[in-house]
């Protein structure tokens, strides 16, 4: 019989203590996972509570001192500058807002001041960007500092004290070229149909390369100038060269040129200075488009700065502004008559 007690007692123990393991797995299972919880929630948090680049009426970015000040009214974002206003691109401002507002918080690496130099997240250092609405309340503030390890970033808000690790980098720019629509034919769609192509070249000659004495660059400085022209039948449409309709021209060849007129894109936008309008007025080339309405789109190519090699001064019709371009995107548009010949059916 007390052999009988003896086990029901054992059995009692055994079974407390294997209810109080159980418990005791259970809270430390909850504890983690409620740990876990509140990281991935933390790290799923944006940077900046709350913000919505809609609100924004200015935006200032600032990079190793220098500020680009853009602001936005009725007819959308632009740029301040010395010369005024300049229209900015709506789409690559809305995207950099957009990145801002998208910004989460992997980490907080540190609450001391002392640490804000190592991170680049100073005063005298790193980057700044801010958003104001149009009653002048902040809606963002906050410093970009170095890279983090992976593919994150340090940034701080500019009245906090946490050092935060953020998901992704910020690509900060005050360069003009960051900010404004390179494009200079956006008005030209690629459904336009254009009727006529017109090309002068007094002065555009690339160094094409050597040959033979390679101290004398390969270069054809004869001026020349020429006109195509769509002529349509009942049944096809073909491009023809004024004044030598002897030429059989390809069809692939000249819509090549077309696109890349309408795609024309300068490499940076150029303030406004003597030396670049006294190039303009006297172009070196000038390409010019017209369309099945009449209308007419020009590309004018003035000589480049001696100080910039294969670039050159550029302006559209549709533009008010100078830019620089390549000599390689410009050279997909100047191109001689010959070069836009149909070899083939020319050599039968």
């Amino acid at each position: 019989m007390s052999w009988i007690k003896h086990m029901d007692f054992r059995s009692k123990v055994l079974t407390s203590g294997s209810i109080l393991g159980a418990l005791i797995i259970l809270l430390f299972l909850g504890s983690f996972f409620s740990v876990q919880g509140r990281s991935a929630r933390e790290a799923s948090m944006p940077v900046v509570a709350g913000l919505d680049p809609d609100k924004a009426q200015k935006l200032d970015v600032t990079v190793n001192g220098i500020t680009l000040e853009l602001l936005k009214d009725d007819a959308g974002w632009s740029l301040v500058s010395g010369a005024g206003r300049i229209p900015a691109s709506q789409d690559k401002v809305n995207a950099f807002m957009d990145s801002v507002r998208d910004l989460k918080r992997a980490a907080v690496v540190s609450t001391n001041p002392d640490t804000f130099p190592t991170f680049a997240l100073d005063e005298s250092a790193g980057g700044r960007i801010r958003m104001v609405n149009t009653a002048g309340e902040p809606l963002a503030d906050l410093y970009i500092g170095k890279a983090a390890p992976g593919s994150g970033q340090y940034v701080r808000l500019a009245e906090g004290r946490e050092v935060v690790q953020t998901d992704v980098q910020l690509s900060l720019s005050t360069e003009l070229r960051d900010w404004v629509d390179l494009k200079l034919f956006p008005a030209i769609s690629g459904n336009a149909r254009i009727t006529a192509v017109e090309i002068k070249n007094m002065g555009f000659f690339p160094d094409l390369g050597t040959s033979g004495d390679k101290t004398k660059p390969q270069q054809d400085t004869t001026p020349y100038s020429y006109k195509l022209g769509l002529v349509e039948s009942d049944k096809t449409a073909n491009w023809t060269l004024e004044g030598r309709t002897n030429l059989v021209l390809s069809e692939s060849r000249v819509q090549s040129l077309i696109n890349n007129f309408i795609d024309f894109s300068a490499e940076d936008l150029v303030p406004d200075n003597q030396e670049a309008a006294e190039r303009l007025q006297h172009p070196a080339a000038v390409v010019t488009l017209t369309t099945e309405d009449g209308l007419r789109y020009s590309l004018i190519i003035g000589s480049g700065p001696p100080n910039k090699d294969f670039r050159y001064y550029v302006k559209s019709s549709e533009k008010k502004y100078t830019y620089m371009a390549s000599e390689w995107v410009i050279m997909q548009i100047i191109k001689k008559p010959e070069e836009l010949v149909d070899k083939e059916t020319q050599a039968k």
